[in-house]
């Protein structure tokens, strides 16, 4: 069954709340979230770090922290289609379009 608020002219509320949105965030573990985001843990240590498409531990780790907005994106594209590309896969995507750019420092510049 579709989403009410994602069914053309079925909902006419500006604010309509959808249905069976699923969580998606840039840490693999939701056990690890706090370690990582608020403790200094080091994300490539994350064990499920495999599932977001990283090539390795360290690409998951240098650029997990970042991708908050891929993380986003995975949860309208499997609302809108039950399914998503990976998180790393959509970063890239993104870094191809001129998304994440890295500056002569290696700094990360987000979107």
């Amino acid at each position: 069954m579709r989403c009410l608020a994602c069914t053309p002219g079925a909902c006419s509320s500006e604010q309509a709340l959808h249905d069976g949105v699923a969580l998606f965030t840039q840490y693999m573990s939701p056990e690890q979230i706090a370690a990582i985001a608020y403790h200094g843990a080091d994300a490539a240590d994350d064990p499920l770090w495999h599932l977001s498409g990283a090539a390795s531990q360290a690409e998951y780790g240098r650029w997990c922290r970042h991708c908050c907005g891929m993380a986003c994106l995975q949860m309208v594209l499997d609302h809108r289609d039950g399914h998503t590309p990976p998180l790393l896969e959509l970063l890239r995507g993104c870094r191809a379009y001129g998304g994440y750019v890295e500056d002569d420092a290696g700094q990360i510049k987000g979107l």
